[in-house]
C-alpha cells in the first residue's frame, strides 16, 4: 500500500510503530550507559542511585520507562512485518517478543 493511499490515523500507526521499533531497544540503552550501577546487589544500586547527579539519573530512570512501553509496541509491529509471508511463524515470534 503507498503511502498516498494510506488514512491519517494508518499512517500515524505506522508512524508510531517504527518509532517504538527503534526507540525501545535505543531506550535501553541509554538507561544502561546512563546508569550510576549496574549489576551490582541491591544496597549498593540504591546508594549509587542517591549519589548519583539528580538529572542523571532521572535521564536513566526515564529512558528505561520510555523502553519499558516501547518494546512490545515495537516487537508486536516486528511480527505484523513477517504476517503476510508466514503467519504463524509472526504470530509465534510477535508473542514471544511480547511475553519476553
Amino acid at each position: 500500500m503507498s503511502a498516498q493511499s494510506m488514512r491519517g490515523t494508518e499512517r500515524l500507526l505506522r508512524l508510531f510503530v517504527a518509532v517504538a521499533i527503534i526507540g525501545g531497544p535505543l531506550g535501553y540503552l541509554v538507561g544502561g550507559f546512563l546508569a550510576p550501577a549496574i549489576h551490582t546487589p541491591g544496597p549498593a544500586t540504591i546508594a549509587a542511585n542517591t549519589a548519583a547527579n539528580p538529572a542523571i539519573n532521572a535521564m536513566h530512570r526515564a529512558a528505561f520507562m520510555v523502553a519499558s512501553y516501547l518494546l512490545p509496541v515495537g516487537a508486536a509491529g516486528l511480527g505484523s512485518l513477517g504476517y503476510p509471508r508466514n503467519p504463524r511463524l509472526a504470530l509465534a515470534a510477535g508473542t514471544l517478543g511480547v511475553l519476553g
